[in-house]
């Protein structure tokens, strides 16, 4: 269960090891309460995303990397996924920006291979407020401040390693938070898993 939910499972837990039950004996507007109905419900408005999260990925293509796991050499060229949005979105960046992905583009006789047991590094660019505005959980109808909102727009960006300046993933993400776009923050997803479409190269 997710860590921002832990102290909410904790008091359900508590209550039913009780013979309480949190949907009888809490105020409605109970965050407690509202936590276990959603987590006991499985259809409801709590359940929907909003619409304004939505987002229309327009197919998944894919790109090349080479993992931060394997030496950078041009026989462990790695394809990726991405969704066809986000890798529309990343071809309209500036270079300096597109190129801390570290996206390798093919050249005449080189391949690329996918690995079964593989997930690349991943950077999330998700837009920012300026301001912080206060919204309202739909699960547990708790007040929070937050910087983003679900009409923001987020994007997420597989991301590779060099054989100059840009080694380690620690590196990238470096490289990456120091050439962000403007108006926008990030987090970044590690790659892991065991070494054993259509191209879209977003450097072109």
């Amino acid at each position: 269960m997710a860590k921002r939910f832990s102290d909410l499972e904790k008091r359900v837990l508590e209550m039913l090891r009780s013979g309480s039950d949190p949907k009888t004996q809490l105020q409605a507007d109970d965050p407690v309460r509202k936590y276990w109905e959603w987590r006991t419900t499985l259809v409801g408005d709590n359940h929907e995303i909003p619409e304004a999260s939505t987002r229309n990925t327009q197919g998944i293509t894919r790109g090349v990397i080479q993992p931060f796991g394997l030496d950078p050499i041009a026989a462990n060229f790695t394809y990726v996924t991405m969704s066809k949005r986000t890798a529309s979105w990343a071809k309209g960046l500036n270079a300096d920006i597109k190129a801390k992905f570290n996206h390798v583009t093919l050249t005449s006789g080189q391949s690329a291979n996918f690995r079964k047991y593989f997930s690349p590094a991943k950077a999330v660019l998700r837009q920012v407020q300026t301001t912080v505005s206060e919204q309202t959980s739909r699960i547990t109808g708790r007040k929070y401040k937050t910087k983003t909102t679900s009409s923001q727009q987020g994007y997420v960006v597989p991301i590779g390693r060099t054989n100059v300046g840009g080694v380690s993933f620690a590196d990238v993400a470096g490289l990456i938070v120091d050439n962000l776009p403007a108006g926008y923050g990030v987090s970044f997803v590690p790659e892991k898993g065991r070494f054993s479409f259509t191209d879209t190269d977003i450097n072109t």
